[in-house]
């Protein structure tokens, strides 16, 4: 009976001393890897990141016991080290290609520790080892965009359904910012037919934002908002992080004055036209006919610009629009009926990829409606948003419906957006490099997970 009780007095003991220990290395070795991947992404830095370079190491998982100084590795391993994890149990592999699939990524970094632990109470009870180990990553992401950024900002920051799929297929090889931190929901797959890539990379929304999917098989967590999609065609998990920035807030505003013309339409069959970039007092209003658009900046002060009809023909290379207003009504960006519409964006300048730019301090409380098929061809930046705070804000809200081109390469950048059925959208799968996205670019390191 004695012996018993020593047997079981040892039990209780292992279980609060040596399980006990075991948490504490457990948490020891979690700083030591958080502590480390950060440590090596801040070394890469948040330029061009090249393998071999600067620096920079690529490698499979390999012990520190053979990091070379001065690079990101052992930069990475100095700080697991320090807390408090041997360089034999700390082991640390790093890319340019993100290993987690829906991030997009500049160079990642991956530290494992594993120790070994020795009991002693729990001796008694037959159990002579164990071990504790723990894992994190960490990567350098654009924000704000850049090559392998993002090509759809979202940018209200509190706006229910901000993003709505209803029943569009969404094809994305870029990232998808969501800044609403919409408790209820914030992004909004609606029917089956509601798709969202699984290529998608870097889906970000605010810690708090929540997706809803009705009748496209994903599944919720109601705390944190993450999903659990039963059909991974449908659904991507996103990655919770800060609010992504304004991509092109540092796009300067065109000087104008006076008008070229003033409030322009055009809806004759015959004669075709062309127009000369300018300021468009009032707008441009194309309602059919054949118009072409030389290369340049056209400013709309007020009246925006609409394209209608099916008998309406519209094209322009090296073209930007900006829609502001002084002394004119504000207007919106409106294409419908089937208009067969092709704009290419400018190539160089400050303009470069940005094909239509709101004005950022000035929001006309209308929607913005852009409604096309495969005659409907664009390659540029459509940027639509308020960059107006407190009681000036008026979110900028767009309707979207059509058709990707091969060749040619959309973003989107808008306060909130409703993407239609029929809509088979393919975003820049470059990440910025054909739109304008990478105008405002900048990178941050951050612990993934």
């Amino acid at each position: 009976m004695v012996t018993l009780g020593i047997v079981f007095l040892m039990g209780v003991l292992g279980l609060v001393v040596d399980v006990g220990w075991g948490y504490y290395r457990k948490q020891v070795a979690q700083a030591a890897v958080d502590a480390a991947v950060t440590a090596a992404v801040v070394a890469a830095g948040t330029g061009t990141i090249v393998c071999g370079s600067g620096g920079v190491v690529c490698q499979a998982a390999t012990a520190c016991t053979s990091a070379v100084a001065g690079t990101t590795v052992k930069a990475g391993c100095q700080y697991g080290i320090q807390n408090g994890i041997a360089s034999a149990n700390l082991k640390i592999a790093a890319n340019v290609t993100s290993p987690i699939s829906g991030v997009a990524v500049k160079y990642w970094v991956t530290a494992t520790a594993t120790e070994s632990l020795l009991p002693t109470f729990l001796q008694a009870m037959n159990i002579r080892t164990g071990t504790v180990a723990a894992s994190a990553t960490g990567a350098v992401v654009s924000s704000g965009s850049g090559s392998g950024g993002g090509c759809l900002y979202v940018m209200d920051p509190t706006a229910g359904q901000a993003l709505y799929l209803n029943g569009a297929n969404l094809t994305v090889t870029c990232g998808v910012y969501v800044n609403s931190a919409n408790v209820t929901n914030a992004f909004q797959l609606n029917s089956a037919a509601a798709t969202l890539n699984t290529g998608v990379k870097g889906l970000t929304m605010v810690t708090g934002g929540k997706i809803n999917c009705t009748g496209c098989g994903c599944k919720t967590d109601a705390y944190y908002g993450t999903q659990n999609p039963s059909n991974t065609t449908q659904c991507t998990d996103p990655v919770y992080a800060a609010a992504a920035a304004d991509p092109l807030s540092a796009v300067p505003a065109p000087t104008y004055s006076g008008c070229d013309k003033t409030n322009y339409s055009w809806s004759n069959l015959s004669p075709a036209q062309t127009l000369n970039p300018g300021v468009y007092c009032g707008g441009i209003n194309i309602g059919g006919g054949t118009v072409t658009f030389n290369p340049g900046t056209y400013v709309l002060n007020g009246g925006g610009l609409k394209i209608q009809g099916s008998n309406t023909t519209v094209s322009g290379s090296g073209v930007f629009f900006y829609n502001t207003s002084a002394g004119y009504t504000a207007g919106s960006l409106l294409v419908s009926g089937q208009p067969k519409l092709d704009f290419k964006a400018p190539t160089s300048g400050s303009y470069q990829g940005v094909l239509f730019m709101q004005d950022h301090n000035v929001c006309p409380s209308t929607s913005h409606t852009f409604q096309g098929n495969s005659n409907v061809k664009t390659n540029g930046t459509i940027y639509i948003h308020c960059g107006q705070n407190g009681g000036s804000y008026v979110a900028q809200n767009m309707l979207y419906t059509g058709q990707s081109t091969s060749g040619y390469y959309s973003a989107l950048v808008v306060d909130t957006i409703q993407i239609n059925g029929m809509s088979n959208l393919v975003l820049d799968p470059t990440g910025g490099a054909n739109t304008g996205i990478g105008l405002g670019s900048g990178s941050k390191p951050v612990l993934i997970q």
